[in-house]
């Protein structure tokens, strides 16, 4: 039997070891960790364990954050050794010793935090100024670790103010005291004791006295704050986005300043105002000349100092970037953009959406609830909100939550019996909505648990025979067997309750459970925003969102899993998982962008920005953000280049699949003479390109139509062209259709849609991009790349011609479920279908025109270019 206890004694003596001699590589760790077996005290098995959980943490690796930004001298580097950092020292060994970072991490987070420094303010500085700036990190990725560590270097560099607003709900804003707590104040404010428990930094060494104005058992009130005035210790408050905290803290500073107001109009002080969260509720949604409660509110507490920094942090920028730069007084962020990356060991989007040819290594947790329509519909008449009754829960809920059951008892054989675990239910916006399903789940968990204490033993039974059915597949790749876990099921999950967490349900907390929560939750918004479900590793979602940053906000199941991504499992419809794969692409877009934008010396005042919109046009498209928060993000034709770049006609408009089949058929027959054994035409003429190009019918919802195929076609004279079949079929059209591809897929018939979607918005695969390439350059160049784009990206003109690539498509058989789709298959599961890419390599090619939202920036750069008069008009509100 492994002994947890001895590992957790001897845990970080091992990770500073191995850290303190550089030993990096697997077999170099544990050559390293052999020689204390023996003091340790530890058998194979325990000793195994250790070196496992040591793998988890020192090999993993952060690349410095992008940072974008206005010319800056460097004062807070070069101030820092008469100044001091003695929080920040703190703070760094409470992040080694507690958080349990690796030394590379904490090393990068520091780095970027100091670039961020150098960015804002010198508290110190005689004049006046105000610095605003904007920090994008990945949902559930450590920004709160990181805002943390700028406030201690703030104070180190004798910052006198530090505010930290936290999101709308008091539950986030309670979780963010708390940490802030332990990695700034050094001590807990809570009348509750289990966080006592915990250490802080103090326990390294942070002596450093702080003034809090709030405390983690409620916000900021101007009836009950004490005056306190601005001295040596930097005075923190954590507030709520809400319009009597904004307001009274405001008030509370204008009157104990009165003395520096009268003097100067300014209190004659520093503040460092960090903004977590910052597209939520920070963002005017109104004209210019009459903000929004929240908006107004933080502008008035930065006007109210002579030194004023702002900062920024969320997952979700797009609304941020949109606002009018033009507007000095707003929360533009023209000192800087940074971009966080994320450590090697981050489960996030672009390690589940993508599938496993392209970089997907967690794609296999995803599991389709489309089932759900039938009990909980996304879409809820008007008039039936207020009435509307939830009779059972679906399927793949109560699979759901067998998977949970089961998680339970695998964390527990592996030593992690008080550790908090979570279960996420988000399937409605609605309190009574969610009030229902929490009933619900109650009568079945409770049915569940009586159940599995009566009879789980026995292996006849159905209850024994159903959880071992799907332990067996869903669980069949993990050490644990069953014969492990069926013993301890009972005990492991009999402590499981089910809780409503909105703002109407505050009791939940973490650190009631001092042996660890094990929590089903329900919730919508609070759920959707901020707040960290620990332990999380089942996740049922069923929502109607369409917007880029609420889609990402969703994403709880994002961070990190340490010792149990494994056996993470992730329910969403399946038209959601392309929604969250054209986000990700979005956001690669943005941050591709902002690389641009530093190898060309720009600053965010005068580089723009467009953002993509998803180019999903089945039930509905994706917005960017809410409209509202876009007033100043006009519909534009924006000017793009296609090189560098790889497309798909990844939907087929039924009104065109028998039109192409014919074409693709007769082009087929007229130029198959031109294909080699491997199915590829290498250095095509022109007029061969051309006529597949033009004569092949796009429709209106790809990347890939005509304006761009006429783009190449203008500016290119060879291509290579590829029959993308599978590997056996020979140039005949009988043996290409024999070995046609299968790719999932859904059928979307709605009034003014009738097409098939392919699933991810994909219809290739990685390698096809490496066709028409030599074996030296496959070789050399592009064995590590992880999608097609790159075979073109990092290629030239004058390397490579560009790939048109023919899919011969038949349609595999969907899931029972999506009924709609599979009828359509019954019809049609002998049909080929047949799809186009185009990749073109880097070169010289005119730019096209491409519709997308943009900021204005972007607009005022279009507008100059074209000579034509800035528009200054305000669109009215969509709602």
């Amino acid at each position: 039997m492994v002994d947890y206890e001895l590992i957790e004694k001897h845990f970080n003596t091992a990770k500073t070891a191995v850290e303190s001699e550089k030993k990096k590589t697997p077999d170099e760790i544990e050559a390293h960790l052999n020689l204390f077996k023996v003091i340790f005290g530890m058998d194979e098995n325990t000793f195994k364990e250790l070196v496992n959980r040591v793998l988890a943490v020192v090999p993993v690796s952060l690349e410095p954050a992008l940072t974008l930004s206005e010319p800056s001298p460097k004062w807070f580097t070069e101030s820092r050794a008469d100044r001091g950092s003695k929080r920040f020292d703190a703070y760094e060994q409470y992040l080694l010793n507690v958080s349990g970072y690796s030394s590379n991490v904490v090393t990068t987070i520091g780095n970027s935090m100091d670039t961020i420094m150098n960015n804002i303010g010198d508290p110190y500085f005689e004049g006046e100024f105000v610095k605003k700036g904007l920090v994008i990190g990945d949902v559930q990725s450590g920004k709160t670790g990181n805002f943390i560590a700028l406030m201690n270097k703030a104070a180190d560099a004798g910052y006198n103010m530090i505010v930290i607003t936290t999101g709308t709900i008091e539950k986030l804003r309670r979780q963010t005291q708390v940490r802030i707590e332990e990695g700034f104040l050094g001590y807990f404010t809570a009348t509750r004791t289990r966080e006592s428990k915990t250490k802080t930094v103090k326990d390294f060494g942070n002596t450093k006295q702080t003034l809090p104005l709030t405390n983690a058992d409620k916000d900021f009130k101007i009836e009950t704050a004490n005056p306190v005035g601005f001295g040596s210790a930097p005075i923190v408050a954590v507030i709520k986005k809400n319009k009597k905290s904004i307001e009274d803290l405001a008030e509370w500073l204008e009157n104990n300043n009165q003395h520096d107001i009268n003097r100067i109009g300014k209190i004659d002080r520093s503040i460092l105002f960090i903004d977590d969260e910052a597209d939520n509720a920070t963002v005017n949604t109104k004209k210019a000349e009459d903000p929004t409660t929240i908006n107004k509110g933080i502008r008035a507490i930065l006007n109210l100092f002579q030194r004023a920094s702002y900062v920024g942090f969320t997952a979700t920028p797009f609304a941020n970037i949109m606002i009018d730069h033009k507007n000095k007084d707003d929360l533009f962020p023209s000192s800087f953009i940074q971009v966080l990356e994320t450590p090697t060991n981050y489960m996030g989007a672009s390690t589940i959406f993508p599938e496993k040819d392209e970089g997907g290594i967690y794609h296999g947790v995803l599991v389709s609830n489309d089932d759900a329509e039938d009990h909980i519909p996304i879409v809820i008449p008007k008039e039936e909100k207020a009435t509307f009754v939830v009779d059972k829960l679906p399927q793949s809920m109560e699979e759901a939550i067998c998977v949970f059951f089961l998680q339970n008892s695998i964390r527990d054989l592996r030593g992690d019996r008080k550790k908090h675990r979570s279960m996420l239910i988000n399937v409605s916006h609605l309190n009574r909505i969610q009030e229902q399903i929490k009933n619900l789940v109650d009568a079945y968990v409770g049915d569940l648990k009586r159940q599995i204490r009566l009879y789980i033993l026995d292996v006849g039974n159905p209850i024994h025979i159903d959880m071992r059915a799907i332990f067996e597949e869903k669980f069949c790749n993990i050490p644990e067997i069953w014969a492990d876990v069926y013993p301890i099921l009972y005990k492991s999950t009999d402590t499981i309750e089910a809780h409503v967490i909105n703002n109407a349900n505050k009791g939940f907390q973490y650190e009631d459970y001092p042996n660890g929560a094990r929590v089903i939750a329900v919730g919508g918004f609070a759920l959707s925003r901020g707040l960290t479900l620990e332990g999380l590793s089942t996740s049922y979602l069923y929502r109607n969102t369409l917007m880029y940053d609420t889609l990402m906000q969703m994403g709880r199941w994002f961070g990190y899993r340490p010792r149990y991504d494994d056996i993470i499992y992730l329910y969403m419809p399946e038209r959601s998982v392309d929604w969250y794969y054209q986000i990700l692409q979005a956001m690669n877009d943005l941050k591709r962008q902002i690389k641009v934008m530093i190898n060309e010396r720009k600053t965010p005042e005068d580089f723009g920005y467009y953002i993509r919109e998803a180019e999903n046009k089945d039930e509905a498209t994706i917005l960017i953000t809410a409209r509202n928060k876009m007033r100043n993000a006009k519909k534009h034709d924006v000017t793009i280049r296609i090189s560098g770049d790889y497309k798909e006609t990844t939907k087929l408009s039924l009104d065109i699949v028998s039109r192409n089949n014919g074409f693709m058929e007769q082009w087929f027959e007229k130029n198959k003479y031109l294909f080699d054994s491997d199915l590829l035409i290498k250095n095509a003429p022109k007029e061969v390109a051309e006529k597949l190009l033009l004569g092949y019918t796009y429709g209106s919802y790809n990347q890939l139509n005509r304006s761009v195929a006429r783009e190449a076609l203008e500016n290119f004279d060879k291509f290579d062209i590829k029959i993308g079949a599978k590997q056996g079929a020979s140039v005949s059209i009988d043996s290409i259709k024999e070995k046609s591809r299968t790719r999932a897929f859904r059928y979307v018939k709605v009034k003014e849609f009738d097409l098939i979607a392919f699933g991810n918005s994909r219809i290739g695969s990685v390698r096809d991009g490496q066709y028409g390439l030599t074996q030296q350059q496959q070789k050399e160049k592009a064995k590590a790349f992880k999608n097609e784009k790159e075979y073109f990206s990092e290629f030239y003109s004058d390397e490579r011609n560009p790939l048109i690539v023919i899919f011969p498509v038949s349609l595999p058989e969907p899931k029972i479920t999506d009924k709609v789709s599979h009828d359509f298959w019954r019809k049609h599961k002998n049909d080929t279908f047949w799809a186009l890419s185009l990749g073109v390599p880097n070169s010289e090619l005119d730019p096209i025109s491409y519709k997308t939202k943009m900021n204005t920036v972007l607009q005022q750069q279009l507008l100059t270019q074209r000579e034509l008069e800035a528009d200054d008009e305000i669109e009215e509100d969509i709602e």
